[in-house]
């Protein structure tokens, strides 16, 4: 049996800090429905990496004796390794550890995947009416759920297993990535009745596509028939919504990669319709079927076109995936394990990973430019960038993320509006 304590004095967790290696920390926030944006940690329940040691330090509990404060810990663990469970969360508090982790990512880069934990799921029933339940139940009952949680899902031992993904080249990438979701949280999403909303991003999907709900509400999916989103507004008066969407992005990205060369200023659904239907000009109505024919081979039988060029060659890439227990993304080379997958449903795993970890990067660059403007990178849905505009900000701030989300041959459209629902392209 391992040995617990609390410890609510600064000088006792130095002691033990020091006498230690590094740490597995979990946060405990003041209430699991408020986001971690707006509310603060009421514990944080440690262990130490050979897990002989852990304990619970209390930061805002109501049991709460000493005068210990989440600076202190950051100064005590400055110089040990720290590895966190929801780093992306966590960063709102603190981020001034060097050497902090995201336990999630460590395990999910190499392609295993832990189940969220639903703690004290019991009080929150219980004492529906109750703000900052976690800062009233008992410290005892708060270490003892997240220490079954701990064990049931062999923590220790999974962590052991895959430690080593940090020392990947391309891992600290990933890092960097998580930061730049906490910086999109923070900025929340303006809604005009209830203010400033914030939403929560699902980075270690079976996919690699980010989920996004928080509340109860899916943001990666808000409706598009009813008024639900009309809701969502500038937070700036005079202010603008600008949605940047990717024209045939998969199409795209795909060709790019295996560097199957295009014609230059045609769009790939022009291009490939041309050849479906043996012309040069196509009329309104051929080009949206192209679209939808495009969309029909790329993730389904290619029979039909396999004398074209790009499909030919798509086929043959596909075809390098037979047989395979996993593969490697192509730019933060993580890996997904498809064992049982036919070689269709990988290249889907495929296409999905390249399409996230290319707008990875572009929202990275994103963030880094619009630091020192008043416009805000807000919503993020697989292919489209929500932007909220200041009337401060210069319109060139406009053109340049266009320009940033149009490099290495990509092509998106912009439509703005004072909601999110009610927006006109902009010609």
């Amino acid at each position: 049996m391992s040995e617990t304590h609390i410890i609510d004095d600064k000088e006792i967790l130095k002691e033990k800090v020091d006498s230690l290696f590094d740490f597995i920390l979990f946060p405990i926030y003041k209430d699991n429905r408020v986001h971690p944006c707006r509310q603060e940690i009421s514990a944080l329940y440690i262990l130490d990496t050979h897990c002989w040691y852990r304990f619970i330090i209390p930061i805002n509990h109501s049991e709460k004796a000493g005068d210990i404060t989440i600076f202190d810990i950051e100064n005590i663990m400055r110089d040990k390794n720290i590895y966190v469970w929801d780093k992306k969360s966590f960063i709102h508090h603190t981020n001034k550890l060097n050497g902090l982790y995201d336990l999630q990512l460590i395990t999910y880069y190499k392609g295993f995947t832990y189940s969220e934990p639903h703690l004290f799921q019991q009080y929150y029933h219980k004492w529906e009416r109750f703000s900052n339940i976690n800062t009233i139940i008992p410290l005892p009952r708060l270490f003892d759920e997240v220490n079954k949680w701990v064990e049931q899902n062999d923590i220790c031992e999974t962590f052991y297993q895959y430690r080593e993904s940090t020392l990947e080249k391309s891992y600290p990438q990933y890092e960097k990535v998580i930061e730049t979701f906490a910086d999109i949280e923070k900025s929340g999403i303006y809604h005009k009745d209830n203010g400033l909303q914030y939403t929560q991003y699902n980075l270690f999907t079976t996919t690699g596509r980010p989920s996004n709900r928080f509340g109860g509400i899916n943001y990666a999916a808000l409706n598009k028939s009813d008024d639900t989103r009309t809701h969502y507004t500038s937070r700036y008066e005079g202010g603008k919504l600008f949605l940047y969407d990717y024209e045939a992005f998969h199409p795209t990205m795909i060709s790019n990669y295996l560097k199957i060369e295009r014609p230059e200023g045609i769009s790939p659904h022009y291009w490939l319709g041309q050849q479906y239907f043996g012309k040069d000009e196509l009329t309104d109505e051929e080009l949206e079927e192209s679209k939808k024919l495009t969309f029909y081979y790329l993730y389904g039988d290619m029979t039909e076109v396999k004398d074209i060029e790009f499909f030919s060659k798509v086929n043959e890439f596909i075809d390098t995936f037979e047989g395979k227990d996993h593969m490697i993304t192509p730019i933060l080379k993580r890996t997904i394990p498809t064992e049982g997958m036919n070689k269709t449903k990988m290249f889907n795993y495929f296409l999905q990973n390249l399409e996230s970890e290319i707008n990875f990067m572009k929202l990275r660059e994103l963030n880094q430019y619009l630091r020192e403007y008043k416009s805000k990178m807000v919503l993020y849905t697989y292919d489209s960038f929500l932007i909220d505009y200041s009337p401060h900000d210069p319109k060139s701030v406009l053109t340049d993320i266009k320009s940033i989300l149009e490099k290495n041959q990509l092509k998106v459209s912009v439509k703005y509006g004072n909601d999110y629902k009610n927006m006109k392209d902009i010609s």
